[in-house]
């Protein structure tokens, strides 16, 4: 029953998050041409405006929306120091905030439906086998959204600790390097051009990665298939001698 009223809620709160932001038209707000516009209100805040990110990050975490421009955000405002301490602390508690919150209310369901489909169950086994280093890998070169990752590592079998320590290690070079832009844009050492023309080019280097990973990973499952089919038809070589 509590499972359901929660589920309710954290529905009825990812709604609210949309209409907020569509309504008061925050994704226009929170851009790289508006952002000077905000600066003042959050130091205004003082000790305030920190909070504020870190609610931010485990706010858009829980609903499953991108968090990687409050790093940027944070840069921008506190500088590359405790811009980074500020933006590695929200992403760590956001993630781990989604990655709970997902367990706690969809696992159960979801393993119920979908835990005997062989896709799942390979997914799962991997989870097993790998932990960390799996969730390391795909945290540091960010092969898909951070948002996506916390959903399907909370629907499967890794622990806690394995996420927590995997992803606080992973994010970091995608967080300082948001980080950095942030505080390089503040002291207008950098125009928004030529930020452009650098995070193009990081898409890039992440699609190239992306590609050489997902066909790396292909080829080995298959070898692994070939192996296991090998040695099966080897075992039922032996039981008829």
């Amino acid at each position: 029953m509590l499972k359901k009223i929660l589920k309710i809620v954290l529905v009825i709160f990812i709604i609210a998050i949309l209409v907020v932001i569509v309504k008061f038209k925050l994704y226009e707000k929170f851009n790289y041409e508006n952002i000077s516009s905000i600066k003042q209100f959050f130091i205004d805040l003082k000790f305030l405006g920190p909070v504020i990110i870190v609610a931010l990050y485990i706010g858009f975490s829980l609903a499953c929306l991108p968090t990687i421009q409050f790093a940027f955000v944070s840069g921008y405002l506190y500088g590359a120091v405790q811009g980074s301490i500020l933006a590695m602390v929200g992403m760590i508690i956001g993630m781990s905030s989604a990655f709970y919150g997902i367990r706690y209310l969809f696992r159960d369901g979801f393993q119920k439906k979908f835990g005997e489909n062989k896709i799942v169950k390979e997914i799962d086994g991997y989870a097993k086998k790998y932990g960390g280093r799996a969730v390391l890998v795909l945290r540091t070169f960010s092969v898909f959204p951070y948002n996506l990752q916390n959903v399907a590592y909370g629907l499967s079998s890794l622990s806690g600790f394995s996420h927590l320590w995997a992803s606080a290690i992973g994010v970091i070079p995608i967080t300082l390097f948001y980080v950095w832009f942030g505080s390089l844009f503040s002291s207008n050492t950098i125009t928004i051009k030529e930020m452009e023309s650098m995070f193009s080019k990081l898409g890039i280097v992440i699609a190239i990665l992306t590609a050489a990973m997902v066909t790396t990973i292909i080829i080995r499952t298959k070898l692994s298939k070939k192996k296991r089919e090998e040695e099966a038809i080897e075992v039922k070589e032996e039981e008829k001698q």
